[in-house]
């Protein structure tokens, strides 16, 4: 379960802080090897807060082979899964610098761990707000502190003043800061070693980094430095048209 809570920071304008309730469960299957990311963790968690009750057409950018956050989505009466390679038969192939829709066609576009990847990341947003109708919404989320990922080309991190500027047309922008210096240090540890779970490590450095990212992971889940901080592991934003 995730709580919000807006507690604006003095020398942070606008920005949303969210809490993490201690989730035994997932730092269980983490500390064995079978948990995913905490970077996705936190991703989940933020989307499923904002998408659980949106109604009408949605449309996923950059869904890849995953229906995590269609299953999220119980409210809508369309949900559309997109990427600019589908690997599944469910995906339909869309270029987000140049979506094929007409305008004012969704209420909700998400877009999770893609802007960073696009150079042209003006165009993918000026094109979501075309497609968005009136009063329609953005949820998006990209890593802040995470390592270099060229799946496909990784180019961008942004900060929360480069979101206010790139998202100038929507006529309101909410901030929310993911993670803190606990998680964002646990990811880099097991980042370092991703090949190397718990149950299959190939060498001593690559269980002793699992160790340490394990303790680091649950002293961020502990309050009260549960709340994002200056080293955000991820920043998500939900735009209004």
């Amino acid at each position: 379960m995730l709580f919000l809570k807006k507690n604006n920071k003095e020398k942070h304008e606008k920005i949303n802080s969210l809490k993490f309730q201690f989730d035994l469960k997932y730092l269980f299957n983490y500390f064995l090897g079978k948990g995913v990311t905490i970077t996705r963790y936190l991703q989940d968690r933020f989307i499923e807060q904002f998408i659980k009750d949106q109604k009408g057409r949605i449309l996923e950018l950059g869904s890849g082979d995953k229906d995590i956050t269609k299953n999220l989505a119980v409210n809508c009466s369309e949900f559309i899964k997109s990427d600019y390679e589908p690997v599944k038969d469910d995906v339909i192939k869309i270029d987000a610098t140049n979506i094929d829709f007409p305008d004012n066609s969704f209420d909700c576009v998400i877009a999770v761990s893609l802007l960073e990847h696009i150079y042209e990341y003006q165009k993918v947003l000026d094109e979501i707000y075309r497609v968005l109708k009136h009063g329609g919404r953005l949820i998006l989320a990209c890593p802040f502190l995470f390592p270099y990922h060229p799946s496909t080309e990784d180019y961008f991190r942004y900060s929360p003043a480069a979101y206010r500027k790139m998202l100038s047309n929507f006529s309101q922008v909410d901030i929310y800061g993911l993670g803190n210096v606990d998680f964002s240090t646990s990811l880099m540890l097991q980042r370092k070693h991703w090949h190397a779970d718990f149950c299959y490590l190939d060498n001593k450095a690559g269980f002793f980094n699992h160790i340490l990212s394990f303790l680091y992971l649950l002293k961020g889940f502990l309050p009260p430095v549960c709340y994002w901080d200056d080293y955000a592991t991820i920043f998500g934003v939900v735009a209004k048209k």
